[in-house]
């Protein structure tokens, strides 16, 4: 698809698509929401991401491999994740997190989720997948690196 508009003298039509592109790049960067995760890895396997922002289309990937790769040490792991911070969720945030169960159970470990909003506590429910991950209470001292 071409640029379409008016072209400054001189410019090719080759240009303009390139500097369109580029724009179009920019804009999708700086709209891309605030998201963030902290990954801790314990003792015994123990896995808690802390996420923070929209798990989407745009996010979730990243969710999946920063989980995954702290999992992947050879060890059962327990993944906890704390959600109590993420804001909204859809199809690919929910997808992340049945990946990241069946990576946790494949290697014998296990993912539960804490601190869920309500907003997600009802795409669970609505979806089915609120039996799917148990839910934990946590009763735990905070690791130092998320203070």
């Amino acid at each position: 698809m071409g640029f379409v508009g008016t072209l400054v003298p001189g410019k090719s039509a080759e240009d303009a698509d390139n500097e369109y592109m580029l724009l179009q790049t920019y804009l999708a960067a700086s709209a891309e929401p605030d998201f963030d995760v902290t990954v801790h890895s314990g003792e015994a396997g123990l896995v808690i991401a802390r996420i923070r922002g929209e798990l989407d289309l745009a996010t979730a990937d990243r969710l999946h491999r920063l989980v995954h790769a702290a999992m992947s040490s050879g060890r059962r792991a327990r993944v906890l994740l704390d959600l109590g911070g993420v804001t909204f969720c859809d199809a690919q945030g929910l997808s992340a997190l049945v990946r990241i169960a069946n990576d946790a159970q494949g290697g014998g470990g296990e993912l539960s989720l804490t601190r869920i909003p309500p907003v997600i506590a009802r795409l669970l429910r609505l979806t089915g997948l609120d039996h799917r991950f148990p839910v934990t209470v946590v009763a735990m001292a905070v690791p130092q690196s998320f203070n």
